[in-house]
């Protein structure tokens, strides 16, 4: 039978909080055979696959699986193959959702008919919690109209998707590291009725030994670049010239902007520049002159890559004085 939604949660190792993260799913002023917890595991070496599957032999609203260690986006695509829902919202493990949000959730999404609705994340620690992105309220627009507006965030987790928007056009996750960056581009450029609430809604821990805190700098350098990449051979077949302007434009400023904090060697940091420029290249091939600044951020990319990240510089530091 159909579900309302699929809560899809990759678990890797996460006995420490994986309780508190299903907690909070299943605390909600909505029947439970209306959506489903998916937890799948993905080859934990602790108690959490035990955990999991001890909350599903106590509720039926949730369902285990498990195989072999594949990281996050795998995991992702197979509990997606499995889902019941004709929404999806993914959840990782170690963090949790508002309590009794599902009713306004699902009052927005169908009063709109939306694709994907998009609320605030707030991060929180053992000591406090912050407001971590907060978004304004919009009225409805396509994936590509609220990315062209907005410097949209490419976090996968604080969005409720139409499950039909995965399947009908063939939207997977691909890499193991920077999935959400890669993925969320391509569900923007689909998706036809998007809308963004500012409701707290995604509750983000900021626990220091996950894998966004140990990644090796380099490695985090490389998949980012194979971003760049998969998005401009996606631009050439799906073309919608301002709007991957504008995306990578964030691509390249995500890379620049935390290059000059990493201790990696010269001869990679030209590497990277050098490929860079190749494919920012390859990209203005297909490009008409648009008179933006993310254009124009690009252009000097292509020649500069070391100015470019100075300009960049120059201006978070000109936001900061601003500010005060």
């Amino acid at each position: 039978m159909e579900k309302w939604l699929s809560f899809i949660v990759p678990v890797y190792n996460a006995e420490t909080y994986l309780a508190e993260c299903v907690e909070s799913m299943l605390h909600q002023n909505m029947p439970q055979e209306q959506y489903e917890i998916i937890l799948f595991d993905d080859g934990s070496t602790d108690n959490s696959l035990e955990i999991a599957r001890n909350y599903a032999k106590q509720y039926s609203c949730i369902r285990v699986f498990t195989h072999a260690n594949a990281g996050v986006a795998m995991t992702r695509n197979a509990a997606l193959a499995q889902s019941q829902g004709k929404y999806i919202w993914f959840v990782d493990s170690d963090d949790k959702i508002a309590e009794n949000i599902l009713p306004t959730m699902r009052q927005q999404i169908e009063t709109e008919n939306l694709d994907i609705l998009f609320f605030n994340i707030t991060r929180f620690n053992n000591k406090t919690q912050w407001i971590y992105i907060q978004l304004p309220e919009t009225t409805v627009r396509t994936g590509i109209q609220l990315y062209n507006e907005y410097h949209c965030n490419v976090d996968s987790v604080n969005k409720i998707y139409r499950k039909s928007l995965f399947i009908d056009n063939h939207l997977q996750f691909k890499f193991r590291m920077a999935e959400d960056a890669e993925l969320m581009p391509r569900c923007y450029y689909h998706a036809n009725r998007v809308k963004m609430i500012n409701i707290n809604g995604y509750y983000y821990r900021v626990n220091e030994n996950s894998l966004t805190h140990i990644c090796n700098q380099e490695r985090w350098t490389e998949y980012n670049l194979l971003c760049i990449e998969s998005h401009i051979d996606y631009m050439f077949h799906h073309p919608a010239p301002r709007y991957w302007i504008r995306v990578l434009a964030y691509d390249t400023r995500l890379i620049f902007y935390l290059m000059p904090t990493f201790s990696i060697e010269k001869n990679f940091k030209d590497a990277v520049f050098n490929r860079l420029r190749t494919n920012l290249r390859k990209a203005f091939k297909s490009f008409p002159v648009i008179l933006s600044t993310d254009y124009i951020f690009l252009r000097i990319a292509t020649i500069s890559p070391t100015l470019a990240i100075k300009i960049l510089q120059i201006l978070r530091n000109l936001k900061k004085l601003v500010k005060k």
